[in-house]
C-alpha cells in the first residue's frame, strides 16, 4: 500500500453507493488514477477540492495491482472559477478534459500533460482567446503523447511544405496528413483547407511554451478554425483507441463556440 500527496486536476466524478463519490484524475505525477473519496457526498469534509475541472492537493492511498485508490485528503489548490459561468469556456475545458479521460492510460506517467493542462485552465480562466488556447493545447497534448501529425511535407509528392510555391496546403483525412496544392484536384474529396498561416500556428504551437504563444497572439479566427478542424479530423480518424462515437463534448462545442457546426467531429 502506497501513501501519496499530490497535485491533481478532477477530471470526472461520478456518484458511488449513497454517500461515496468515485473521482477520476489526471495527478502531477502518478498519472491517471482513479479513487474512490468516502462521505464525499452529503459531507463538506472535502468542500470543492472534488468539484470536476480543480485542481487540488489528494493525499490518496493506492495498492499495487488495483485499480481503485482511496482518496484520505482533498484541499483546493487552484478553483477555476471562470470556467463555471462561462459557456463557451467550459465547453473548451470539457473537451480538454475529456481528451485526457480517454487517451490517458491509467496510472502510466503524464507530467508533461499535467502540466499543459494546468497551463491551458489557467489561461482559459483568464481573459485569454478560448478557442486559441484550445488550438495550443491540442497540438502540444499530441505531440506530448507522441500522436502529432506530421505536417511538414505534401503526402503525395513530398514537397516540403516551407518551399511550396503556392503557400497554400489541404488535409487530406484520407491519407492522414497535408497535400499541397497542385496535388488537390489528383486526392480523395475528403480534404480540409489548412493555408500557410495555420501550418505557421502549428508549427509556433510546437516550438514556443504556452505563455508566450498566448501574449503574442494575432491570428484571425479563420485560421484558427481551419487548423481546429485538422487537429480534430485527425483525432477522429487517425489516433488510436479512440472510440468510433469520437469526443462527446465536442457537442458542446459547437457553433456559438466556434462559428461552425461539429455534429460530425
Amino acid at each position: 500500500m502506497e501513501h501519496k500527496s499530490e497535485l491533481g486536476i478532477i477530471l470526472k466524478t461520478f456518484p458511488y453507493q449513497e454517500r461515496d463519490r468515485v473521482c477520476v484524475v489526471l495527478t502531477e505525477s502518478s498519472g491517471k488514477i482513479t479513487a474512490l473519496a468516502k462521505g464525499a457526498i452529503h459531507s463538506r469534509r472535502f468542500g470543492g477540492a472534488l468539484d470536476t475541472l480543480t485542481c487540488s492537493r489528494l493525499r490518496f492511498i493506492q495498492k499495487p495491482n488495483t485499480e481503485m485508490g482511496r482518496i484520505d485528503e482533498a484541499v483546493v489548490h487552484h478553483e477555476f472559477t471562470r470556467l463555471r459561468t462561462d459557456y463557451d469556456r467550459l465547453a473548451l475545458a470539457s473537451f480538454a478534459a475529456e481528451f485526457c479521460l480517454r487517451l490517458v492510460e491509467p496510472h502510466a506517467p503524464a507530467r508533461d500533460l499535467f502540466v499543459l493542462l494546468s497551463n491551458f485552465l489557467f489561461h482559459l480562466d483568464s481573459d485569454a482567446d478560448g478557442f486559441y488556447c484550445t488550438n495550443v493545447f491540442l497540438v502540444k497534448a499530441l505531440h506530448v503523447m507522441g500522436y502529432a501529425p506530421n505536417l511538414t511535407s505534401c503526402s503525395r509528392c513530398a514537397v516540403s511544405a516551407h518551399s511550396c510555391a503556392e503557400g497554400d496546403f489541404y488535409w487530406d483525412s484520407d491519407a492522414g496528413g497535408i497535400i499541397c496544392a497542385s496535388c488537390a484536384p489528383h486526392a480523395s474529396k475528403k480534404q480540409l483547407y489548412l493555408g500557410l498561416d495555420a501550418h505557421v500556428l502549428f508549427s509556433e504551437c510546437l516550438a514556443k511554451p504556452f505563455k508566450v504563444l498566448v501574449e503574442a497572439k494575432s491570428l484571425s479566427q479563420q485560421t484558427q478554425q481551419n487548423l481546429f478542424a485538422v487537429l480534430t479530423d485527425f483525432l477522429h480518424h487517425q489516433v488510436p483507441g479512440l472510440p468510433a462515437g469520437g469526443f462527446k463534448s465536442l457537442r458542446l462545442v459547437g457553433a456559438q463556440v466556434l462559428g461552425y457546426p461539429t455534429n460530425s467531429l
